[in-house]
């Protein structure tokens, strides 16, 4: 018979602050001319972002499941994205949904609150840098 300890979903561990996350890239206009700079539209949350913004533990997650071709990714550190206050005084946040795949939590829809949302998508791009593998 079965271990019924391994029919139970197992809790995730929360990324640390030292962790680096990747977001993919998939619109050309998200890094600039140079190649290296994000802008703040990779940031914008759209309606269908329900739980947050994608992002992953490597860049190689980013690209699983994904049915279009991408510009690559995104690099982010966990532990920056948590020092970035909103205007309510909360923070944001990087939590992990499965073992390969987590959202960016806490940010306005840029329909509902449009300044709040720019501001914090600038934020994000301004700790945000294009991934180039070694």
């Amino acid at each position: 018979m079965p271990d019924s300890t391994c029919d139970s979903p197992t809790e995730l561990e929360p990324y640390s602050a030292e962790q680096n996350v990747f977001r993919a890239v998939i619109y050309k206009d998200w890094v600039k001319p140079d190649g290296k700079t994000v802008t703040h539209q990779a940031f914008l949350r759209l309606r269908k972002d329900l739980t947050g913004l994608s992002i992953s533990p490597t860049p190689e997650d980013c690209q699983r499941g994904l049915q279009f071709p991408t510009f690559g990714e995104i690099i982010l550190n966990v532990g920056k994205i948590r020092m970035i206050q909103k205007s309510n005084q909360e923070y944001l946040d990087a939590v992990p949904d499965s073992p390969t795949h987590g959202n960016i939590k806490e940010l306005p829809f840029r329909d509902v609150d449009r300044a709040e949302a720019i501001k914090l998508a600038k934020d994000l791009s301004d700790i945000s840098t294009r991934f180039h593998p070694e």
